[in-house]
């Protein structure tokens, strides 16, 4: 939920930046991970 209330703030609050956003891309790669996790557990 966190990543998600990041990308909406992000997105209203914040002007457009140059170059990339580390945090960001930091949070949605540990969102992937546990999404995956859950799945795998959900599955097996």
């Amino acid at each position: 939920m966190f990543v998600l209330e990041y990308a909406v703030l992000k997105a209203v609050v914040r002007p457009r930046r140059k170059g990339r956003d580390w945090l960001f891309i930091i949070l949605i790669a540990v969102f992937a991970i546990f999404v995956s996790i859950r799945i795998y557990e959900v599955i097996i």
